[in-house]
């Protein structure tokens, strides 16, 4: 049974700790991978990726006017399964895009920042949101969160200033801090019974 929460400002209270208008806050260093058999950047039409480990990572677009856009599920023979950290940070002629079924993970602010975006499909592969993935992307109005994800990171949908509504499935166990920090639009939200305290 799922708990019903009244006046997003109360929620916040509840699971974060209230923060400044920084979408990347400075005690929040983005995380550098340690990538294996990583090529140099190639272009497929409008975007940038690489090959690694015989996956592909998208990395950034080549078109900074692109308005709705569908990422590929494959690039030169290879899966596409991730979204690289900030790969569309600051894309404002952004709208709206679809993330196919072959990605597993979307890097920590990957939109961060996509002040046009107002909708976006993220499918049941999708296993990792990174922290800040969607702050301050103030078109956005509702967002589906899928059943893949367990966990809502930090700062994910922070400063979305016209989000209405978000539906969180049962499987998530954590709620990330600021996770919903200034979604001003955001008056209520459900929260399974699933969640447990934040760890932080």
């Amino acid at each position: 049974m799922k708990k019903k929460l009244k006046r997003m400002i109360s929620v916040l209270t509840a699971i974060s700790v209230v923060g400044t208008a920084n979408y990347f806050p400075q005690n929040e260093k983005l995380r550098v991978e340690n990538l294996i058999s990583v090529s140099a950047q190639s272009s497929y039409g409008m975007f940038n990726y690489e090959i690694v480990d015989d996956a592909v990572y998208i990395t950034g677009l080549n078109d900074l006017n692109a308005k709705e856009i569908e990422i590929p599920s494959e690039i030169e023979g290879y899966l596409v399964t991730n979204i690289e950290e900030r790969a569309f940070y600051l894309c404002n002629s952004l709208t709206s895009l679809k993330i196919p079924n072959s990605v597993k993970i979307i890097g920590e602010g990957a939109f961060a920042n996509c002040t046009n975006l107002k909708l976006i499909s993220i499918p049941n592969s999708v296993t990792t949101i990174g922290d800040s993935a969607f702050a301050g992307c103030n078109r956005l109005k509702t967002i589906a969160i899928p059943n893949s994800i367990t966990s809502i990171g930090n700062w994910t949908f922070s400063y979305c200033s016209s989000l209405e509504l978000v539906s969180i499935p049962n499987p998530v166990t954590n709620i990330g801090d600021n996770a919903f920090e200034s979604c001003d639009s955001l008056h209520s939200i459900e929260i399974p019974d699933s969640v447990k305290k934040n760890r932080r």
